[in-house]
Order: C-alpha cells, then sequence, then structure tokens
C-alpha cells in the first residue's frame, strides 16, 4: 500500500469512528431522556420523591449527551422545579435547583422560540415555584402571554393564565381565563373541574 493510501484508510476511519461516537451519545441520550419521562410520569401518579429524583438524573444525564436539544433542556428545566420546590426546606439547593431549572428553560425558549410547550413548561416550573416565592406567578403571566401570542388557540394557555390568576386572587379574571379554554376545547376536564369548583 502506498502512503496515500494508508493515510485515506486512517481518515475514513477517524471520520467513521467519530460518527458512530457521535451517534452513540445521541442514542443514549435520547434512551435517558425517555427514562426521565417515564420516572417523571410514576411521579405525578404517585406522589413517591424517589421518581422526582430519579426523572431527575435522567434529565440531567440526557442534557450531558446532549444539550442542543430543547425538549430535553425544557423538561429537565421542569424536573429541577419539581425538585426546587420538594427541597424548599433546604433553601441553598433549592435556590440552586430554582436556578437551574430557569436557565434550562430559557436555553430551550432561546433555541427554540417559537415553540409554545417550552413556555408552558417555563410556566409550570414558575407556577410550581411560586411555592417558594409568589413574585414567579408575574414571570408566569408573562410566559403565557408570549405562548398566546404563537398559538392563540391553545386551550391550555389560558388555562394556565387562569391558574395563575386564581393563585394571585383574581378569581373574576380566572374564570374568564378558564371559560376562554373551554371556548377553544369545549370538552376541556381541567378548566371544567376549575369552574366548577
Amino acid at each position: 500500500m502506498t502512503n496515500k493510501q494508508v493515510l485515506g484508510i486512517i481518515i475514513v476511519l477517524a471520520t467513521s469512528s467519530y460518527l458512530l461516537f457521535t451517534l452513540g451519545r445521541y442514542w443514549l441520550a435520547d434512551v435517558r431522556y425517555a427514562s426521565g419521562g417515564g420516572a417523571h410520569k410514576a411521579f405525578q401518579m404517585t406522589n413517591d420523591p424517589q421518581y422526582l429524583v430519579s426523572a431527575y438524573q435522567s434529565y440531567y444525564e440526557a442534557y450531558q449527551g446532549n444539550s442542543s436539544e430543547p425538549a430535553i433542556a425544557s423538561d429537565f428545566g421542569l424536573s429541577a422545579a419539581y425538585l426546587a420546590t420538594a427541597m424548599r426546606a433546604q433553601a441553598t439547593a433549592s435556590a440552586q435547583l430554582a436556578s437551574q431549572s430557569l436557565s434550562l428553560s430559557q436555553i430551550a425558549i432561546n433555541a427554540s422560540p417559537k415553540h409554545p410547550n417550552y413556555y408552558k413548561n417555563l410556566t409550570r416550573s414558575l407556577i410550581l415555584m411560586s411555592e417558594m416565592d409568589p413574585s414567579y406567578l408575574d414571570a408566569a403571566k408573562q410566559a403565557m402571554q408570549a405562548a398566546a401570542m404563537i398559538s392563540p388557540t391553545d386551550p391550555r394557555i389560558p388555562y394556565y393564565l387562569g391558574i395563575i390568576s386564581s393563585a394571585q386572587g383574581a378569581t373574576p379574571e380566572a374564570k374568564l381565563y378558564f371559560q376562554k379554554s373551554l371556548l377553544l376545547k369545549p370538552d376541556f376536564a381541567d378548566a371544567q373541574k376549575q369552574l366548577s369548583n
């Protein structure tokens, strides 16, 4: 073999190895992301904190593997908000998790500013963390108003605005938002439940 052939083989092998490594890393990040989603659903069904920690850890590992994917950053941010709220008795750790949650949500929104789900996850995070600091509700309202500009027919957006207004003590305004949500989706059970309370 000539030196050029050897060099060509080395370049092909190096390129192939790099591509396989990159694909493997992204695949593993997707597996960990799916694991985080499963643990988060298990937490919602059981309220068992072990699932909350497991979801956070899986999302962390997924983010380490693919930090350029806004969906991973967004769900990791929401998971951090849940954990921050659960750990509010430990002020320093809770504050760090809250800061991480907001940072991750902003990364997702900056990467994909026209995706309403990232604003909705940010809003859910802010509503959760408002248990620690009620001023988060104002930021949550701003996030939902931005989402409404992107997706004006999404019934979850006025629903979340209703939840925020209700938490701020603006009951008449909250009812209007829940009614608007039902105009967009008449069989929306969550909004119906809020109006029946």
